[in-house]
């Protein structure tokens, strides 16, 4: 049996296990969610700007368990993915906008206020390294890395934060 180079122990039944390859590659994504803390819910839209590596490219992101409200191209969902199948070229670059609602059960926590206990709202995303699927529609593998800028709409009086530059403060009232 052969195994992987630079492996001192393998057990036999392990299979090498290789990342996902891509048909195009992510230019830059604008995510806009807003929490329904009391619902433990997530609505959001993900704008992508896309650029194709072959001709036909399919687009495929990862969304588990949710509720696709509108996509801009012909589509089609299963449940766990959702494949968009815009008409380009190699080289071209196209726009793929999903709206979408989810009540994620990984990847976004719900922590919701507990008089008895003393514990007050909070709510966190921990995607590392496949659980962002559950609440936002994307490529979740970890080999595929992309800039992306994130607005984030919560009621108040909480007060949303991530990592990054922040660029603006909006009360809605």
């Amino acid at each position: 049996m052969k195994h992987l180079v630079g492996r001192d122990f393998v057990f036999p039944e392990y299979l090498p296990r290789f990342p996902r390859s891509y048909d195009f590659d992510v230019i830059h994504m604008r995510l806009d969610v807003e929490i329904d803390v009391e619902g433990g819910a997530v609505e959001g839209t993900a704008r992508y700007r896309m650029r194709a590596k072959k001709d036909g490219a399919r687009v495929l992101l990862d969304a588990v368990e949710m509720e696709i409200l509108d996509v801009t191209h012909d589509y089609y969902y299963d449940g766990e993915k959702i494949e968009v199948k815009p008409q380009w070229r190699a080289g071209e670059e196209v726009e793929v906008v999903v709206k979408y609602r989810a009540r994620p059960r990984a990847g976004m926590y719900f922590i919701r206020p507990d008089m008895r206990q003393r514990r007050s709202v909070y709510v966190w995303t921990q995607g590392e390294s496949e659980y962002n699927r559950y609440w936002v529609p994307l490529p979740d593998s970890p080999n595929i890395k992309f800039p992306w800028t994130v607005a984030v709409t919560v009621p108040k009086p909480l007060v949303a934060g991530s990592n990054g530059l922040l660029i603006e403060v909006k009360d809605r009232g």
